[in-house]
Protein backbone atom coordinates (compact mmCIF):
# COMPACT_ATOMS: atom_id res chain seq x y z
CA UNK A 1 0.00 0.00 0.00
CA UNK A 2 1.29 3.48 -0.88
CA UNK A 3 1.17 6.56 1.31
CA UNK A 4 0.04 9.71 -0.51
CA UNK A 5 0.92 12.85 1.42
CA UNK A 6 -2.16 14.89 0.51
CA UNK A 7 -5.77 15.30 1.58
CA UNK A 8 -8.71 13.68 -0.12
CA UNK A 9 -10.39 15.88 -2.72
CA UNK A 10 -13.41 16.57 -0.55
CA UNK A 11 -11.21 18.83 1.64
CA UNK A 12 -11.88 21.62 -0.87
CA UNK A 13 -15.48 22.01 -2.08
CA UNK A 14 -15.82 21.15 -5.77
CA UNK A 15 -17.29 24.56 -6.64
CA UNK A 16 -14.22 26.29 -5.16
CA UNK A 17 -11.82 24.57 -7.55
CA UNK A 18 -10.88 26.25 -10.81
CA UNK A 19 -12.41 25.02 -14.04
CA UNK A 20 -8.96 23.79 -15.08
CA UNK A 21 -8.55 21.81 -11.83
CA UNK A 22 -11.99 20.27 -12.19
CA UNK A 23 -11.37 19.27 -15.81
CA UNK A 24 -8.01 17.74 -14.86
CA UNK A 25 -9.53 15.70 -12.02
CA UNK A 26 -12.50 14.55 -14.13
CA UNK A 27 -10.24 13.51 -17.02
CA UNK A 28 -7.96 11.52 -14.71
CA UNK A 29 -10.88 9.85 -12.93
CA UNK A 30 -12.43 8.79 -16.26
CA UNK A 31 -9.05 7.57 -17.48
CA UNK A 32 -8.61 5.55 -14.28
CA UNK A 33 -12.04 3.95 -14.64
CA UNK A 34 -11.31 3.13 -18.29
CA UNK A 35 -8.01 1.52 -17.29
CA UNK A 36 -9.73 -0.53 -14.58
CA UNK A 37 -12.21 -1.74 -17.18
CA UNK A 38 -9.33 -3.47 -19.03
CA UNK A 39 -8.71 -5.72 -16.01
CA UNK A 40 -10.79 -8.90 -16.37
CA UNK A 41 -11.79 -11.92 -14.33
CA UNK A 42 -14.11 -14.87 -14.74
CA UNK A 43 -15.06 -14.81 -11.04
CA UNK A 44 -17.26 -11.94 -9.79
CA UNK A 45 -16.73 -10.10 -6.56
CA UNK A 46 -13.85 -8.64 -4.58
CA UNK A 47 -10.26 -9.31 -5.64
CA UNK A 48 -9.17 -12.48 -3.86
CA UNK A 49 -12.76 -13.57 -3.25
CA UNK A 50 -15.31 -12.72 -0.65
CA UNK A 51 -18.82 -11.39 -0.31
CA UNK A 52 -19.57 -8.32 -2.45
CA UNK A 53 -20.75 -5.25 -0.53
CA UNK A 54 -21.79 -1.73 -1.45
CA UNK A 55 -24.76 -0.01 -2.98
CA UNK A 56 -25.81 -2.79 -5.34
CA UNK A 57 -25.27 -5.44 -2.67
CA UNK A 58 -26.17 -3.29 0.38
CA UNK A 59 -23.69 -2.34 3.05
CA UNK A 60 -24.42 -5.70 4.67
CA UNK A 61 -23.28 -7.52 1.55
CA UNK A 62 -24.81 -10.05 -0.76
CA UNK A 63 -24.77 -12.70 1.96
CA UNK A 64 -22.77 -15.06 -0.22
CA UNK A 65 -20.00 -15.33 -2.75
CA UNK A 66 -20.60 -15.90 -6.46
CA UNK A 67 -18.62 -18.33 -8.61
CA UNK A 68 -19.64 -17.01 -12.03
CA UNK A 69 -21.44 -14.05 -13.55
CA UNK A 70 -24.42 -16.32 -14.23
CA UNK A 71 -24.39 -17.27 -10.53
CA UNK A 72 -25.18 -13.61 -9.64
CA UNK A 73 -28.27 -13.39 -11.85
CA UNK A 74 -30.80 -15.04 -9.47
CA UNK A 75 -29.65 -12.75 -6.63
CA UNK A 76 -30.33 -9.66 -8.74
CA UNK A 77 -33.57 -11.08 -10.15
CA UNK A 78 -34.78 -11.59 -6.57
CA UNK A 79 -34.07 -7.90 -5.83
CA UNK A 80 -35.91 -6.89 -9.01
CA UNK A 81 -38.88 -9.06 -8.06
CA UNK A 82 -39.21 -7.04 -4.84
CA UNK A 83 -39.69 -3.99 -7.07
CA UNK A 84 -42.09 -6.03 -9.18
CA UNK A 85 -40.35 -6.17 -12.53
CA UNK A 86 -37.14 -6.93 -14.36
CA UNK A 87 -34.83 -9.78 -15.26
CA UNK A 88 -31.05 -9.69 -15.76
CA UNK A 89 -30.74 -13.27 -17.03
CA UNK A 90 -28.01 -13.39 -19.69
CA UNK A 91 -26.98 -9.75 -19.21
CA UNK A 92 -23.81 -10.26 -17.13
CA UNK A 93 -21.53 -11.21 -20.01
CA UNK A 94 -18.16 -9.74 -18.99
CA UNK A 95 -16.54 -8.92 -15.68
CA UNK A 96 -14.09 -6.06 -15.29
CA UNK A 97 -12.63 -4.20 -12.32
CA UNK A 98 -15.09 -1.66 -10.91
CA UNK A 99 -14.38 0.73 -8.04
CA UNK A 100 -18.09 1.17 -7.19
CA UNK A 101 -17.58 4.10 -4.77
CA UNK A 102 -16.17 6.96 -6.81
CA UNK A 103 -16.43 10.14 -4.77
CA UNK A 104 -14.24 13.09 -3.89
CA UNK A 105 -13.53 11.63 -0.44
CA UNK A 106 -12.06 8.55 -2.15
CA UNK A 107 -9.64 10.44 -4.39
CA UNK A 108 -6.31 12.14 -3.68
CA UNK A 109 -4.36 14.39 -6.03
CA UNK A 110 -0.65 14.07 -5.25
CA UNK A 111 1.97 16.83 -5.55
CA UNK A 112 2.74 15.76 -9.13
CA UNK A 113 -0.92 16.16 -10.12
CA UNK A 114 -1.61 12.41 -10.35
CA UNK A 115 -4.94 11.11 -9.12
CA UNK A 116 -5.07 8.19 -6.68
CA UNK A 117 -8.16 6.09 -5.97
CA UNK A 118 -8.79 5.22 -2.30
CA UNK A 119 -11.26 3.02 -0.41
CA UNK A 120 -11.56 -0.17 -2.41
CA UNK A 121 -14.07 -1.78 0.00
CA UNK A 122 -16.83 -2.04 -2.63
CA UNK A 123 -14.51 -2.77 -5.57
CA UNK A 124 -14.34 -6.00 -7.48
CA UNK A 125 -14.96 -7.70 -10.78
CA UNK A 126 -18.45 -6.94 -12.02
CA UNK A 127 -20.16 -6.13 -15.32
CA UNK A 128 -18.95 -2.65 -16.44
CA UNK A 129 -22.53 -1.36 -16.24
CA UNK A 130 -22.30 -1.72 -12.44
CA UNK A 131 -19.78 1.15 -12.31
CA UNK A 132 -21.87 3.32 -14.60
CA UNK A 133 -25.04 2.68 -12.57
CA UNK A 134 -23.22 3.48 -9.32
CA UNK A 135 -22.23 6.86 -10.79
CA UNK A 136 -25.76 7.57 -12.03
CA UNK A 137 -27.09 6.76 -8.59
CA UNK A 138 -25.48 9.84 -6.99
CA UNK A 139 -28.13 12.18 -5.58
CA UNK A 140 -28.34 15.81 -6.81
CA UNK A 141 -27.78 17.06 -3.26
CA UNK A 142 -24.54 15.06 -2.91
CA UNK A 143 -21.31 17.10 -2.69
CA UNK A 144 -20.00 14.74 -5.41
CA UNK A 145 -22.87 15.27 -7.84
CA UNK A 146 -21.24 17.83 -10.17
CA UNK A 147 -17.97 15.88 -10.17
CA UNK A 148 -19.75 12.64 -11.02
CA UNK A 149 -21.76 14.35 -13.78
CA UNK A 150 -18.45 15.44 -15.32
CA UNK A 151 -17.07 11.90 -15.13
CA UNK A 152 -20.26 10.52 -16.71
CA UNK A 153 -19.85 12.93 -19.64
CA UNK A 154 -16.28 11.69 -20.12
CA UNK A 155 -17.44 8.06 -20.04
CA UNK A 156 -20.45 8.42 -22.37
CA UNK A 157 -18.56 7.33 -25.50
CA UNK A 158 -18.01 3.99 -23.73
CA UNK A 159 -20.88 1.64 -24.58
CA UNK A 160 -22.91 0.57 -21.56
CA UNK A 161 -25.97 -1.64 -21.70
CA UNK A 162 -28.72 0.93 -21.06
CA UNK A 163 -31.31 -1.73 -20.26
CA UNK A 164 -29.01 -3.31 -17.67
CA UNK A 165 -28.19 0.10 -16.18
CA UNK A 166 -31.92 0.83 -15.77
CA UNK A 167 -32.41 -2.51 -14.01
CA UNK A 168 -29.43 -1.89 -11.73
CA UNK A 169 -30.88 1.49 -10.76
CA UNK A 170 -34.01 -0.36 -9.68
CA UNK A 171 -31.85 -2.63 -7.51
CA UNK A 172 -30.34 0.47 -5.92
CA UNK A 173 -33.85 1.67 -5.15
CA UNK A 174 -34.77 -1.64 -3.52
CA UNK A 175 -31.59 -1.57 -1.43
CA UNK A 176 -31.93 2.09 -0.43
CA UNK A 177 -35.64 2.24 0.27
CA UNK A 178 -38.47 3.96 -1.55
CA UNK A 179 -36.91 7.41 -1.94
CA UNK A 180 -33.23 6.95 -2.74
CA UNK A 181 -32.69 6.82 -6.48
CA UNK A 182 -36.26 7.82 -7.28
CA UNK A 183 -34.91 10.91 -9.08
CA UNK A 184 -33.50 8.52 -11.69
CA UNK A 185 -36.09 5.78 -11.83
CA UNK A 186 -39.24 7.89 -12.19
CA UNK A 187 -40.30 7.09 -15.76
CA UNK A 188 -38.41 3.83 -16.23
Amino acid sequence: MDFIDENSLDAIPWAERTVQQRQHIIAQAAKGLAWMRTMRSSIPGPVGGGIPTGGLFTLYGAGRTFQTATDMEPWFNHKLNIRGTGDVTGMFDELSMCHMDLSLRNLVLDKAGELWFLDWAFAGFFPPSFEYASLLHKQPDSPDYEFVQGVLKELRPVPYDETLVALLLRVFQVNDGPFQGSHIIAGL
